[in-house]
């Protein structure tokens, strides 16, 4: 099938979703529609109204936003310390 083979250079998703299985059909259906457009839409509205500018951007515990672009261990203690936290608000 040439056709779609041709495509696949022109589209890198659409040739790693067919390697992870995904049909061909609803992979086109979704890169050539707006199927999804409502729905990433209202997430950037929500991330717009959390402060979030970029991205990778996490949101931990309700606080501000922080890149996600840190080093492993950067990460691991601001989660930590937010578990820390929510377990001094919440009792768990």
């Amino acid at each position: 099938m040439p056709g779609w083979r041709a495509g696949v250079k022109a589209r890198p998703h659409l040739g790693q979703a067919l390697e992870a299985g995904l049909g061909a059909g609803e992979v086109r259906a979704v890169l050539d529609g707006d199927a999804y457009g409502a729905t990433v839409r209202s997430g950037e509205r929500d991330a717009a109204g959390l402060g979030v500018t970029g991205v990778p951007s996490l949101v931990i515990g309700g606080g501000p936003p922080l890149s996600a672009v840190q080093p492993p261990e950067a990460l691991t203690r601001l989660l930590k310390r937010a578990v820390r936290a929510e377990g001094a608000v919440g009792g768990a």
